[in-house]
C-alpha cells in the first residue's frame, strides 16, 4: 500500500529525511550548517538509511523502522516477563502489540518514532527490573530525540526514592541529565545557535489542527458556530491563529500538565509493582498525548508497547480504544485517498482525540484503583 513497508515512493516526512541524510553525508552539519526541526537524538535514523542506500532510502528508513519496532516488542515481551506475566499473558502482550501497526498502516513506519518508543519501551524493562539509573539514562537519550519520555522521569525518580531513598533519586536525576546532555553536547559546540532555535520554534508552536482542542475548533468551523483563523506557522504545522486560538492552547497545556500530575500523585500514593508501573507509564504518555498542543499521527506509535502491558478489563478496553483510534488516525493520513473529503475528515480527528482522552482516563481509574500505600 502507499507509504507500505515494500513501498519505495516518498511518504509523509521521509523524504525531508532523504535531504537531511544527503547533507550530512555531504559533510554539512546540522543545526550549524542547515536547519533541522528535530532534536539531536533523531539524527542517526536519518543518516544511517542513507549510508546503505541514497537511491533506496525510502525502503531501507522502513526497514530500520520495522527493526527498531521489533526492539519495542521484545523489550515490552521482557518486560511483561519481568513483571511476572504467565505465558499466556506474554503471548497476549506481543499479539497486542503486533496487531496495532496494521490499525495505524503506513504511519508507523514514516517517521522516527519508534527510535524514542524502543528506547521508552526499554526504560520500562529497566524499571521493573530495578535498574532506575539505567532506566533515567535511557529516558534521558529518548526525550534527547523526542520530548515525550520526560513524562516518564517523574514515575522513575519515584520508583528511585522508594527503592533507594534520597541516593537513588540523585543518581537517576544525573543519569538522565547527563545522558541529555551528551547527546545534545556536539551540537552545542557545532551549531549552539541553530540547535536552540531548533528547540524555541517546538517550544513556542500554537495549537495545531489535529490536536484535541484544534480538531474541536476546526469541526465548530466546519458547522458554523466558530469562526477561528488556521494558518501554517512553523515548523510546518496548520495552526489556530488569534486570541482564541492561543487560550484554548494554553488551556490544553494546563490540562496536560494537571493529567501528568495526576499520575504521579495516583502512584506516589501506590505500592509499586510492575502492574502500577506499566499503567502509570502509559497513562502518562496518553496524558501527554491526549492534551498536548501539537498531535502528529505518528504519536500513537509511542503507546504501541506500553498499553497491551496493562492487565484487567480496563486493559482490554484501552487496547481496543486504541486499535480504533489508530483506524481513524490512518484513514485521516489516508484521507486524500479514501471516500471522505479533507473537511469531513476532521470528524475523524475529533473522535481519535477523544478516545485518547478515554484511553488516558481509564488508566487514571486504573491507578486509582490499585492498591494504596499501607498508613
Amino acid at each position: 500500500m502507499r507509504g507500505g513497508l515494500l513501498d519505495g515512493a516518498s511518504f509523509v516526512d521521509v523524504h525531508l529525511y532523504r535531504v537531511f541524510s544527503a547533507r550530512m553525508l555531504a559533510g554539512l552539519i546540522p543545526y550549524r550548517d542547515f536547519f533541522v526541526e528535530y532534536q539531536p537524538g533523531s539524527i542517526p535514523t536519518f543518516i544511517v538509511p542513507g549510508l546503505i542506500s541514497q537511491q533506496h532510502y525510502q525502503l531501507v528508513f522502513r526497514l530500520e523502522m520495522a527493526v527498531l519496532g521489533g526492539a519495542a516488542l521484545v523489550a515490552a515481551v521482557a518486560a511483561a516477563g519481568a513483571g511476572g506475566f504467565s505465558r499466556r499473558r506474554i503471548w497476549l502482550v506481543a499479539l497486542g502489540i503486533g496487531l496495532l501497526p496494521f490499525a495505524l498502516g503506513p504511519v508507523t513506519l514514516n517517521g522516527f518514532d519508534l527510535w524514542p518508543t524502543a528506547l521508552t519501551a526499554a526504560a520500562v524493562l529497566a524499571l521493573v527490573v530495578q535498574r532506575e539509573t539505567l532506566s533515567s539514562g535511557l529516558l534521558g537519550f529518548g526525550a534527547a530525540t523526542k520530548v515525550f519520555p520526560l513524562a516518564l522521569l517523574p514515575l522513575a525518580l519515584i520508583v528511585a526514592w522508594r527503592r533507594a531513598g534520597r541516593t537513588g533519586v540523585k543518581r537517576a536525576a544525573v543519569a538522565f541529565a547527563a545522558v541529555a546532555f551528551l547527546v545534545n553536547a556536539f551540537f552545542l559546540v557545532a551549531g549552539p545557535g541553530g540547535l536552540r532555535f531548533s528547540y524555541w520554534v517546538q517550544l513556542k508552536r500554537g495549537l495545531m489542527d489535529e490536536s484535541l482542542g484544534g480538531s474541536l475548533l476546526m469541526a465548530l468551523n466546519r458547522i458554523g458556530v466558530t469562526h477561528v483563523g488556521f494558518a501554517v506557522r512553523p515548523p510546518g504545522s496548520l495552526d489556530a491563529v488569534g486570541a482564541v486560538g492561543q487560550a484554548l492552547g494554553g488551556l490544553t497545556t494546563l490540562l496536560e500538565v494537571g493529567a501528568l500530575v495526576l499520575v504521579y500523585v495516583l502512584v506516589a500514593r501506590r505500592r509499586i509493582d510492575a502492574e502500577t508501573t506499566f499503567t502509570a507509564c502509559a497513562a502518562a504518555v496518553a496524558g501527554f498525548i491526549a492534551f498536548g498542543k501539537v498531535f502528529s499521527p505518528q504519536y500513537l506509535v509511542w503507546l504501541l508497547p506500553l498499553v497491551p502491558l496493562v492487565r484487567g478489563l480496563r486493559g482490554a478496553l484501552v487496547w481496543v480504544a486504541l486499535m480504533i483510534a489508530a483506524g481513524l488516525t490512518s484513514l485521516w493520513v489516508l484521507s486524500v485517498v479514501s471516500p471522505f473529503t479533507p473537511s469531513d475528515a476532521i470528524w475523524l480527528v475529533v473522535l481519535r482525540n477523544l478516545l485518547v482522552v478515554a484511553i488516558y482516563a481509564l488508566l487514571a481509574s486504573s491507578l486509582a484503583r490499585a492498591e494504596a500505600i499501607a498508613a
